[in-house]
């Protein structure tokens, strides 16, 4: 049985990153941000004292989906900025294994509330919120620039 490994991003990884990265989003990121995470072992300080925090879930050392998320220096919320699964690795519970990860990590700092933001036409994703138990509380305009964002929360 394969089981599934989070820990930090790391500089092997980033081809696989970049690759889950350019096939999942219309949009990507650019590479670089990637590869800041991997040369600060997965943890990024941000502007205003903010940390931004990446994991990679792997099997077999591949990996398989990512997570990035902010630690707010007020540690009023902790924000998911970015979540991706491997398309052939998707519904088999990695997505919901990289939030529980996120969801442990904003309570061990006593961060009480996670958002994130997702595309209105997102449908699949909207759906792995809602079963890690996330609720829609909003919409911003135009957030995308050929979209809206649909704003999920959860508290712990």
């Amino acid at each position: 049985m394969v089981t599934v490994e989070i820990r930090p991003i790391r500089l092997k990884d980033l081809d696989d990153v970049t690759d889950i990265e350019q096939r999942s989003f219309p949009e990507p990121w650019d590479s670089d941000i990637f590869d800041t995470f991997a040369c600060w072992d997965g943890e990024v300080p941000l502007a205003e004292k903010n940390l931004g925090l990446m994991r990679v879930a792997t099997e077999n050392d591949r990996v398989v989906g990512y997570v990035v998320w902010m630690i707010p220096n007020d540690r009023a919320k902790g924000h998911i900025m970015n979540i991706a699964v491997r398309e052939e690795c998707r519904r088999r519970g990695i997505g919901s294994l990289l939030l529980r990860h996120v969801f442990n990590e904003l309570a061990k700092v006593d961060i009480p509330i996670c958002i994130l933001e997702v595309r209105t036409s997102n449908d699949a994703a909207k759906h792995l919120y809602e079963h890690v138990g996330m609720s829609l509380v909003d919409r911003k305009e135009n957030y995308y620039d050929d979209e809206d964002a649909d704003i999920y929360s959860i508290r712990f």
